[in-house]
């Protein structure tokens, strides 16, 4: 299970399980990927079960796999970008399942400015379609700067 403590450092990770547990710091200054298995797995080892309000995402739909299954809509796969507002989620050992509710954002990748595109209109995507997070500081209510150069491994074609 992972508990959360903010620090200047970042925010300390503990992984907890029957036989103990583990600490790390999830950086401020880097890209956290669900797909990186050194730190994330499924159920309460998810991305999603360490998100706070605020932070910047990203999230795949169209089609894509989840444990070696394709689902979506059948149309080919897309990024999406997104602030996080609230999250609805039950994790279980294995598993994941809920929403996470945010506004849309784009990213503007030469500058690394992040801007909420409308802020009164919501979006919700699951857990499954979890990619990142990106690290950011916040200008105002509605424009953030990244703290890394955007990878083109997360922009669209």
């Amino acid at each position: 299970m992972h508990r959360l403590r903010s620090s200047p450092f970042g925010r300390k990770c503990w992984v907890g399980g029957a036989n103990g547990s583990t600490s790390t710091y999830l950086s401020r200054d880097t890209i956290e990927f669900q797909s990186d298995e050194t730190k994330y797995g499924r159920g309460e080892m998810h991305l999603s079960a360490v998100l706070d309000e605020r932070d910047i995402v990203v999230y795949q739909t169209g089609t894509w796999e989840v444990d070696g299954v394709e689902v979506g809509d059948g149309s080919p796969a897309s990024y999406n970008y997104a602030v996080v507002d609230t999250i609805q989620l039950v994790w279980t050992h294995n598993c994941e399942h809920g929403y996470i509710r945010g506004m849309s954002v784009s990213i503007d990748p030469n500058s690394g400015k992040v801007n909420v595109d409308s802020p009164l209109e919501f979006i919700d995507f699951g857990p499954e379609q979890l990619v990142a997070r990106l690290p950011v500081t916040w200008i105002d209510e509605n424009e953030a700067k990244l703290l890394v150069d955007f990878p083109n491994s997360l922009e669209n074609a």
